[in-house]
């Protein structure tokens, strides 16, 4: 029996104490209980990795599979907790980045569908190391799911981020909470990210302050989107127009990181 056959069998022991336990965790066995929780995701990761990557691969399906039973048994799920389940699917991503992107891309979406809020917290750490063309792959696998479970959208918004679509990104909301300064401050800044100036504008000019009132004055505009807005312009060259702004906000808001921005545009600035 080789060395990595005898982790395995180790690994194997210890996930099935923890597929089948139910007994409820108590405050003070907590601290014991998570060490001993990482220390089996330490194994698989790292020492069976070592010898026999594919079985560890397994084995860690398997360990974040556990994750909505385990959790049942704690009176909350708290960061140390979720910390081990985030390192674990860090550890996944890492070992099938060497895999066939289409099985990964497929048991991704898969593992995903079972338990979609997990993943939309775990999708940035999974796909992290992964090729831009696995994750597109999952990208469109995941969309002609169309399920309507909690936290499907935002782990299709984390596998689109991965593949550097935005049109996707931006098809995840509503046209109405486009209009939000949160979602087209998001949406700006990814299409800014990729370079796409026209796209940019046309998402934050939705959400843009709207009058208000029997005068009809202008809102004052969301502090974020108003960021946002100073870079649209910086990136499309209207350096006085975007100065203009950030002076009025710090006139308004007295905010001092506007001001600091304001100096710092000056032609001279040393």
């Amino acid at each position: 029996v080789g060395k990595g056959d005898r982790v395995a069998v180790t690994a194997d022991r210890r996930l099935g104490a923890v597929e089948t336990s139910r007994g409820q965790v108590t405050w003070r066995q907590k601290p014991a209980f998570l060490r001993d929780l990482d220390a089996l995701r330490g194994l698989i990761a790292e020492r069976l990795g070592a010898e026999a990557p594919d079985a560890a691969v397994e084995r860690l399906w398997r360990f974040l599979a556990t994750y909505a039973q385990t959790g049942r048994r704690l009176r909350e799920r708290d960061e140390a907790f979720e910390a081990v389940y985030q390192a674990a699917a860090a550890d996944l991503g890492a070992r099938l980045a060497a895999h066939d992107p289409h099985l990964v891309a497929n048991a991704l979406v898969e593992a995903a569908a079972q338990a979609p809020q997990a993943w939309a917290v775990w999708a940035p750490a999974a796909l992290a190391p992964l090729a831009q063309a696995t994750a597109a792959i999952a990208l469109s696998r995941a969309r002609a799911r169309a399920l309507s479970a909690p936290g499907w959208m935002v782990f299709i918004r984390h596998l689109a981020d991965a593949a550097g679509d935005v049109t996707a990104y931006a098809d995840t909301f509503a046209p109405g909470a486009r209009a939000t300064p949160p979602v087209a401050v998001a949406l700006a800044r990814r299409w800014l990210a990729a370079g796409h100036l026209v796209q940019a504008g046309a998402a934050l000019r939705l959400a843009a302050p709207k009058p208000k009132g029997i005068l009809g004055r202008l809102a004052a505009p969301d502090f974020d989107w108003e960021s946002a807005w100073i870079d649209y312009l910086d990136a499309g060259g209207d350096h006085d127009g975007a100065q203009a702004i950030r002076w009025a906000s710090f006139q308004r808001t007295l905010e001092v990181s506007r001001a600091k921005a304001y100096v710092a545009g000056f032609s001279d600035f040393d």
